[in-house]
């Protein structure tokens, strides 16, 4: 019988209608086949149930999985950014320091002015850059 039968054989008995209409009408002892057939329904429901019930634990832990996941990456993408400034900020510094030290370094001069102190570091400019970045002068 189908499930439908079953549920319908068994709302029959259930309010004690005539047995005419009934799917187990011509069986003999019919309503211990009914209640058997009822039976395995309910045991077949269950484990249907049970078996669903495992997948939507398995893609709730998977979704949990899946945004812990993210989050990991979220965090790292910020972590590389911050990594980023920071040594912006290093190569700035080192930039400001090589500057320095040409002035300070320097001693083929006593006393320079202004102007010459700006043009002897603009004309070391370049040069500190390549340094700094690798490239050959």
């Amino acid at each position: 019988m189908t499930d439908n039968e079953i549920i319908k054989a068994l709302g029959q008995c259930e309010t004690q209608k005539t047995c005419c209409d009934c799917p187990y009408f011509e069986k003999i002892g019919c309503k211990k086949h009914l209640y058997q057939e009822a039976f395995d329904l309910i045991n077949r429901q269950k484990a249907e149930n049970e078996e669903l019930r495992k997948k939507v634990n398995f893609l709730q832990a998977s979704n949990n999985l899946n945004q812990s996941l993210l989050e990991k990456e979220k965090i790292e993408v910020e972590l590389a950014k911050a990594e980023t400034e920071v040594a912006k900020a290093e190569a700035v510094k080192e930039f400001a320091e090589r500057l320095k030290s040409i002035y300070t370094n320097d001693k083929s001069y006593d006393r320079p002015n202004a102007h010459t102190m700006i043009v002897k570091l603009f004309d070391n400019i370049d040069n500190i850059l390549k340094e700094m970045v690798g490239e050959d002068k």
